[in-house]
């Protein structure tokens, strides 16, 4: 019900009269609104400058301002041909119609104005295109009349006799799909063509010699002077069957017969499909002359075929002149099943551009409003952004000014780190030799015996815990508080007292001690079962949660430290009745809480 309506002509100028048809467009279906037929002769025109202008002037009075306009051009004006095209590209299509159009135009100087449409596969050809050309200087003539005294926009230009069968095809059911060959005969009054078709497909186009004028001569003659109508009247009332055989409209009719037989053998003898073998279904007539009495039903006598008229309904009657007018009309609102358009390049390419405006207008609306959501899309997404950013910049001046307190803090920190880590080395390294103890104490029976209790650094490394040994003797004797011990206040530094009665004891010392202890002792041997003890000492110090890693140390390093074992070994061959076997363990060290701070500070 919202659906635009758009009027559409139809124009149709011949000889001796002009015929014009008005359609309503609504979607995909049409209505008639109004036809008119004007006589040259008896509107006093005498040349086509009046002519157009008059169609000019009615078109005007009867349709808006922006009607489109078909404009027929008559049948012997252009040629017209089925071709068949092996399958191909459109370049290729385009190519072969170039050259089937040089084909049609013969050995003519003239330039010629091409157009073509494929179809769909009939009568054995696989690949059909339409092809049709006109003289281009006839054509530019009537298109220059056209726009100088109709004013209105031209839409298309098409042959009369594809615009017959554009009628024929819209107003006969079933004629799309009709498989037998059928013929339109177009009579107009100073020019008749003829159409062989096969569904959409016009198998043979023709022009005719006969025409309508025939029919009005022959009815001036003193044969016919006893007729009481007048001029057209005699014409339309006129009996072919009461007439004699010799008679001047009964001559002329059968000229028309045989004409059209030549017509259909003419087509036959070109025809290589076996539809040329088939029967002509039906013929159908148009155009001024198919109204002169009986003589379609004439007709359908001596063809032995059926005859119809062919038209659109007006008022409730059937009028067969204005079929062509209706095809130019139909084609003109896209509404035909063959839209071939014998425009000039330049004015086709213009209504190309035309036709395709409302969808560049639609590409730009809608590329104006994707550009647009973009554009506010983009500015929210900004606002959004410069909040986030103006909140993480206050967040940074402020996380800014906690750094600048939490350096202040850790400086003071790792001052006081610095103050306490002697003591919590010392303290841990203290507590994990008490450990080591009381783990050995545990481990071993009372006929075990450790010689030896020490981390490994001072183990493998003797002469560096003899220059730390040397290093803390050449202390001013003061303890970790300033306090100097009794022994420096007697003369004898505590150092001198202790390597007297400890000659290879080690100090601790202010520094990160390493990650294992070293033990060194003696079992009794006991003879089947020499290794037996000693694995259970590993045993028994792997199940203490300070030493999980316990296990032998390897021969090669314990032989490094003899200097350790020696004095030892010699002591327990001068023990009578006692054979005792050496041992050497690894302990390796869990990490403690205190030990990872001291990490902490060094770092």
């Amino acid at each position: 019900m919202f659906a635009n309506k758009k009027i559409y002509a139809g124009l149709d100028i011949g000889s001796f009269g002009t015929k014009t048809l008005l359609l309503e467009r609504t979607g995909k279906s049409c209505r008639l609104l109004t036809c008119q037929h004007s006589s040259h002769a008896s509107e006093g025109v005498l040349d086509e400058a009046e002519l157009y202008q008059e169609a000019g002037l009615w078109l005007k009075e009867n349709c808006p301002p922006k009607t489109s306009v078909c404009l027929g051009i008559p049948q012997y004006y252009g040629n017209s041909m089925l071709a068949n095209f092996p399958s191909g590209g459109k370049a290729k299509i385009r190519q072969l119609v170039a050259f089937e159009t040089r084909q049609l135009a013969g050995i003519s100087e003239a330039a010629f104005i091409e157009a073509y449409q494929t179809l769909p596969p009939v009568a054995d050809r696989k690949n059909p295109a339409l092809i049709c050309i006109c003289n281009e200087t006839v054509l530019q003539e009537r298109l220059q009349l056209f726009r100088q005294h109709v004013g209105l926009e031209l839409q298309n230009t098409a042959l009369n006799g594809i615009a017959v069968l554009n009628a024929y095809l819209d107003l006969i059911p079933g004629a799309v799909t009709d498989k037998d060959p059928v013929l339109l005969l177009d009579l107009g009054q100073s020019g008749s063509s003829a159409i062989i078709c096969c569904g959409a497909a016009p198998l043979y186009i023709s022009s005719l010699t006969f025409a309508a004028e025939r029919f009005e001569k022959a009815i001036q003659a003193d044969e016919y002077r006893y007729l009481p109508e007048e001029g057209w009247q005699k014409l339309a009332k006129f009996d072919f069957f009461d007439d004699d055989g010799r008679s001047p409209m009964l001559l002329a009719a059968q000229q028309l017969e045989d004409e059209i037989q030549q017509i259909v053998g003419h087509w036959r003898e070109l025809e290589i499909s076996p539809l040329a073998k088939t029967q002509v279904r039906a013929v159908f007539i148009c155009g001024g002359a198919a109204r002169i009495g009986n003589l379609p039903a004439w007709l359908e006598k001596y063809l032995d075929v059926p005859v119809h008229l062919l038209g659109p309904t007006y008022e409730s009657e059937l009028r067969p002149e204005f079929s062509c007018a209706y095809g130019l009309a139909l084609q003109s609102a896209g509404l035909a099943k063959l839209n071939l358009s014998l425009l000039p390049s330049d004015l086709l390419w213009q209504k190309q551009r035309q036709k395709r405006f409302p969808l560049l207008l639609v590409a730009l609306a809608v590329f104006f409003i994707a550009f647009a959501y973009w554009q506010c899309s983009l500015y929210f997404s900004l606002n959004r952004e410069s909040h986030r950013m103006r909140q993480l910049t206050a967040e940074m001046e402020v996380s800014g000014a906690l750094i600048d307190q939490l350096d202040q803090l850790q400086k003071s920190r790792q001052g006081y780190t610095a103050s306490i880590a002697p003591l919590l080395l010392s303290s841990d390294y203290v507590a994990r030799l008490q450990d080591a103890i009381l783990a050995m104490a545990k481990a071993c029976d009372q006929d075990d015996c450790f010689v030896f209790l020490g981390d490994e650094d001072r183990f493998l490394n003797p002469d560096k815990a003899k220059d730390k040994r040397t290093s803390a003797a050449s202390m001013t004797g003061v303890d970790l508080f300033g306090i100097a011990p009794a022994s420096v206040v007697a003369g004898t530094t505590g150092t001198d007292t202790s390597m007297t009665e400890f000659p290879l004891r080690l100090e601790s010392q202010s520094e990160l001690p390493s990650t294992s202890f070293i033990c060194l002792g003696f079992t009794p041997f006991v003879p089947g079962q020499p290794y037996e003890q000693v694995r259970r000492i590993v045993r028994h110090l792997q199940a203490e949660d300070a030493f999980p890693g316990t296990d032998i140390l390897p021969e090669q390093v314990r032989a490094k430290r003899e200097d350790i074992v020696r004095p030892w070994q010699r002591l327990f061959r001068q023990l009578p009745d006692a054979q005792y076997r050496p041992f050497a363990f690894k302990m390796p060290l869990r990490q403690s809480k205190s030990k990872n701070k001291a990490h902490a500070s060094d770092d």
